[in-house]
């Protein structure tokens, strides 16, 4: 799928196993004609510390190598199990020089071949109505249509783990429906109660303007606790429904 977009860059190495480095190195070194020759890449070859390393790269070792060649971050994408694309492997490095988003291919007996993605928005063609060029988040694979709201989108999204975004089927009701299906589940209480609180909200004064790095917030106001209220709701007649409602000093 990925080749029929034309979005990723097969370096083709038939006589060794080091196609993650072909595929690095030819990010960062393009060639203008037949960027697929290994011949492009290998006098590039020694500008990678790979001291320790083994190959075919297994995904655990990238890390290492980031930390060897501090100059370069790497992304790895794979085929999901509904046919779309997840993120197998997100670099923790930020703002270096050269990122490279790669594509794991498995082969059917369980080998494996990296190939780099040049396009990223024809990647994901298809995840939005927009048909323009996208701006795409690394870790969720998410298409935006403007740099800005993806560089708004990229620090609430660095939060979390690496996600697979999964759309609903539209044809498939029952994945676009939400509803409760177990009526068989449903059963009388002899009571319940409905409660209500209520509360204002005061300013907090503060002489410092710090805001909280790992929540990204900054407190402005506070709930003060003005009342609550609890009413008991039953059908048996010999019972009568209660009401009570406290007020708080303010």
């Amino acid at each position: 799928m990925a080749r029929k977009k034309r979005a990723v860059i097969n370096v083709k190495n038939t006589t060794d196993s080091m196609c993650f480095v072909w595929s690095v190195l030819s990010f960062i070194h393009p060639a203008h004609h037949h960027p697929y020759r290994v011949s492009n890449c290998m006098h590039h070859q020694n500008s990678l510390n790979l001291s320790g390393l083994t190959f075919p790269m297994p995904i655990q070792d990238i890390p290492k190598f980031e930390k060897q060649n501090p100059s370069v971050s790497v992304n790895v994408l794979c085929k999901g199990d509904d046919g779309g694309f997840v993120p197998l492997y997100v670099s923790k490095e930020r703002d270096r020089r050269h990122h490279v988003n790669l594509f794991l291919i498995e082969g059917p007996d369980n080998s494996h071949h990296y190939v780099w993605i040049k396009n990223m928005s024809r990647l994901v063609y298809g995840r939005t109505k927009y048909r323009g060029t996208t701006f795409v988040c690394n870790s969720c694979l998410h298409p935006l249509c403007k740099k800005q709201l993806l560089d708004n989108h990229i620090p609430n999204c660095e939060r979390h783990p690496p996600q697979d975004v999964r759309y609903p089927n539209p044809k498939n009701p029952k994945e676009c429906v939400a509803e409760f299906r177990n009526k068989a589940a449903r059963f009388r209480l002899a009571f319940y109660l409905v409660r209500d609180f209520e509360s204002f909200l005061s300013p907090i004064h503060e002489d410092n303007d710090d805001v909280d790095a790992v929540k990204v917030t900054n407190l402005i106001d506070e709930h003060q606790v003005c009342g609550f209220a609890c009413h008991r709701v039953t059908e048996y007649p010999n019972t009568k429904p209660t009401l009570s409602c406290t007020a708080a000093p303010m």
